[in-house]
């Protein structure tokens, strides 16, 4: 069963400047102190816990219930594969991750205007997005790639163009290249920068999921 409930330690907990720490303050509430059955090991820069039976090996942190789970974690990820980067409009970040880590699923964040790829458990890629606008809104939810054209043209909205489309339900609604200002401003599509837009047409598959969020 999925939990919104998330065990921290070292620099994410409260009282320590690290943005990480800030991020998870503004995003999710308090709910005490706790312990885990585990030990550290050095993961590249940062310690990774891993969990233990062993007598001894306990770690004191913090328990948080985050409000809006997938979207936290996604910040985290990016966090940890990017660095403390701030994405402009329509920029992206992307690193190759092989093809064995797992399959490709695409996260959106609606609040955040964001896009995230995943291949298994490693993110792979984030880009702004720009989403339905208010009364045109994105629907959320857990969707599959349906259908996909390298240039489609849109029927209801004076034949515009909607290049690498890849379709998520039967009304229309898409992740396609286009204008990206920095705010929802599509008529529900959710629109990538190009650039972007193009190698993510290239790695996805018709089935591949798309989970939308708030």
């Amino acid at each position: 069963m999925t939990s919104n409930q998330l065990f921290v330690y070292g620099t994410l907990m409260r009282g320590f400047d690290h943005p990480m720490a800030r991020l998870l303050a503004a995003n999710a509430d308090y709910l005490g102190e706790a312990r885990c059955e585990g030990r550290l090991y050095l993961v590249k820069h940062y310690p990774g816990l891993v969990l233990s039976d062993a007598p001894g090996d306990i770690l004191l942190g913090e328990l948080f219930s985050m409000r809006e789970r997938d979207a936290l974690l996604c910040e985290f990820d990016m966090y940890e594969a990017f660095g403390d980067q701030e994405l402009k409009p329509g920029h992206y970040l992307w690193r190759d991750v092989p093809s064995s880590a797992g399959q490709e699923r695409v996260v959106i964040s609606l609040a955040d205007q964001l896009a995230y790829l995943y291949r298994g458990e490693t993110l792979m890629a984030v880009s702004t997005i720009s989403s339905g606008q208010p009364g045109r809104d994105t629907p959320t939810g857990i969707f599959t790639v349906l259908g996909k054209k390298p240039m489609h043209r849109s029927k209801k909205f004076d034949n515009a163009p909607m290049p690498f489309t890849q379709f998520i339900d039967t009304y229309g609604v898409a992740l396609h290249a286009g204008f990206n200002p920095g705010r929802p401003a599509s008529h529900g599509c959710v629109r990538l920068p190009s650039a972007f837009a193009k190698k993510l047409y290239s790695v996805t598959d018709v089935g591949t999921p798309v989970l939308i969020g708030a």
